[in-house]
């Protein structure tokens, strides 16, 4: 279980339609990629259309000052040619409309607005997903299982039946490709900038082998391109509710259904906050603990995908907006304020809940650390510029009994750091569980420092175990959320 703990400007979104047809969005995901993503509502349009069909009624009107007679005589039928010209414009006037949502008619000559209600098809958004990022692989392997597929390059389309298998290798210029009949018999090779795969059916999978991580599954589209390293970089794009299905599956070992239903709404909100924020060109998350683990398909467990249909389309608000939602381990008794772990304003939502220590379920619930006073002050100085005098390392808890700032006292000087970032401070010396929460109690005795803690992770929003045990005892998946992020209300997005 992770603790991801970064967020997320706007889609932009183009509308092509006519009236009285099902319109798509076409959103442009910051790059060359465009990807149609269509949602489940209703859309009022106000649609301008131009009367530019009309030619014969500007010439009609140039003959009325020399016709006044025969106009007065026939005062009753003018009106009636006008509206059929008029719709005689509109119904074979230029054709393609283009439109926005709102007021389309600025710039518009002759218009009028028509407004329609337009019914969206159900589709999820796309999302797309660096792969190996911390650890790009040197080489990879890629099978077509499950269903054949397409590989393209440039202008080039190569079919992939199933069960064929791709060795990918970097290359001076790009990558280097060998598509592979059998072990020993390669059918053709060709060298590219980068490249595309995706399977022809929804069941299809791409399983992905390198020599750093084994093997893993994956749905969707795998684009293939290098990077410095030499190494490779793979971007999966997949529909956003496989994507949720995953994280689930990969952020939360448990089969407490309620508490992955409240792991999906919490995934599934981060995900889009993510993809709001333009942040890369090529693609909006990675797949470790930067953002959300994502380890692609989880064979054999399909209650995790079962979570995210479940809850298909709900995310987590406060006050009509979709909120940050960092979850992690194991509280120990306690969540803590958000500003009390990182720097920032207070969030009405991200309060401290006390959860009885439901969470002693976790493996993680109580730890300890032993190890030399020295090291630490050697530690300190090299991060801080402070070297500790004999008591000059004291802590400051808050109401739930998390370390909130570490005082650092030596030389004249004091320094005043969170406790978090001292907690990451010894974890990125010794290693990542070495202190697994800030929630501890320190004691020093003839150059030995004892840490006996409770919890993993940062401390803010949903603790893990905790909504595994609060599911375990009857609670719907809206009431932890509830708990854990105060006064916020589970709704159906609507982009």
């Amino acid at each position: 279980m992770q603790s991801p703990i970064c967020f997320a400007p706007e889609y932009r979104k183009n509308l092509s339609t006519r009236a009285g047809n099902p319109s798509r969005f076409s959103f442009h995901p910051r790059s060359n990629n465009s990807f149609l993503r269509r949602f489940p509502r209703s859309l009022s349009l106000s649609m301008a259309r131009t009367s530019t069909g009309s030619g014969f009624i500007p010439a009609l009107s140039g003959l009325i000052p020399g016709l006044s007679g025969l106009i007065s005589a026939l005062s009753g039928l003018i009106p009636a040619l006008f509206f059929v010209f008029g719709l005689m414009g509109m119904l074979f006037g230029p054709k393609p409309l283009q439109a926005e949502c709102g007021d389309c008619s600025m710039g518009m000559r002759n218009h009028m607005k028509l407004e329609h209600t337009v019914t969206l098809p159900e589709e999820a958004p796309f999302v797309r997903i660096s792969l190996y990022h911390a650890n790009p692989p040197s080489q990879v392997t890629l099978i077509m299982t499950g269903s054949s597929g397409i590989l393209w390059f440039g202008n080039k389309v190569v079919p992939v039946s199933e069960d064929r298998v791709l060795e990918i290798q970097p290359d001076p210029g790009g990558v280097r490709v060998s598509l592979l009949k059998s072990d020993t018999e390669t059918l053709q090779t060709f060298q590219t900038s980068a490249f595309e795969i995706e399977s022809h059916q929804p069941e299809g999978m791409l399983k992905v082998v390198t020599p750093e991580h084994g093997y893993r599954n994956y749905q969707g589209r795998i684009g293939v391109s290098s990077r410095s390293g030499p190494s490779l970089m793979l971007i999966n794009t997949l529909p956003l509710e496989d994507y949720v299905g995953s994280v689930v599956g990969s952020e939360m070992q448990s089969e407490e259904f309620e508490a992955l239903k409240a792991q999906a709404v919490i995934a599934r909100t981060y995900a889009l906050r993510m993809m709001q924020r333009e942040r890369y060109d090529a693609y909006d998350m990675t797949d470790d603990e930067q953002y959300q683990v994502y380890r692609g398909v989880h064979l054999g467990k399909p209650y995790y995908r079962v979570a995210a249909e479940e809850t298909r389309s709900q995310v987590l608000s406060w006050s009509g907006q979709m909120i940050l939602t960092p979850f992690f381990s194991t509280c120990g008794g306690s969540t803590s304020h958000n500003e009390d772990v990182w720097v920032g304003k207070p969030e009405p939502y991200l309060r401290a809940a006390k959860d009885q220590a439901v969470c002693r379920i976790s493996p993680h619930f109580a730890w300890s650390l032993e190890l030399e006073r020295s090291r630490i002050d050697g530690w300190v100085f090299e991060r801080y510029g402070i070297r500790p005098d004999l008591q000059g390392i004291r802590f400051s808890q808050d109401e739930g009994g998390r370390v909130k700032q570490v005082i650092l006292t030596g030389g004249g000087r004091e320094l005043r750091v969170s406790g978090n970032d001292f907690r990451l401070m010894v974890n990125e010396r010794l290693h990542p569980l070495a202190m697994k929460s800030t929630r501890f109690d320190w004691t020093e005795s003839e150059g030995v420092v004892s840490v006996e803690g409770t919890g993993l992770g940062h401390g803010v929003g949903m603790c893990q175990y905790g909504a595994i045990a609060l599911a375990g005892s009857g609670w719907a998946y809206e009431d932890i959320l509830r708990f854990y992020f105060r006064g916020t209300n589970v709704v159906s997005f609507a982009l």
